[in-house]
């Protein structure tokens, strides 16, 4: 029970995170699969992010693992079909 609370309580903070990134003003469009963020330390340097397809964000760090994920998910995915 206790991890099915943790689990929900990440995936709250998570689309808060999601929602907070979608409202940040920008002077560029957002399109899936880039990344964004400061490039060169200006002020300071908060964090990058990846746009997902689902219109989620993926911090650069957790990108590689991300991209596993979707790699297995879209395997499974073709075995079903077949």
């Amino acid at each position: 029970m206790e991890q099915l609370r943790k689990a929900a309580i990440r995936v709250l903070e998570e689309a808060k995170r999601d929602e907070e990134l979608h409202n940040v003003a920008c002077n560029m469009q957002k399109y899936p699969g880039h990344e964004w963020g400061k490039s060169e330390k200006a002020e300071e340097y908060v964090a990058s992010y990846r746009l997902e397809s689902d219109r989620s964000w993926t911090p650069v760090a957790d990108i590689v693992e991300r991209d596993q994920q979707f790699a297995s998910l879209k395997t499974f995915m073709k075995q079903q079909i077949l």
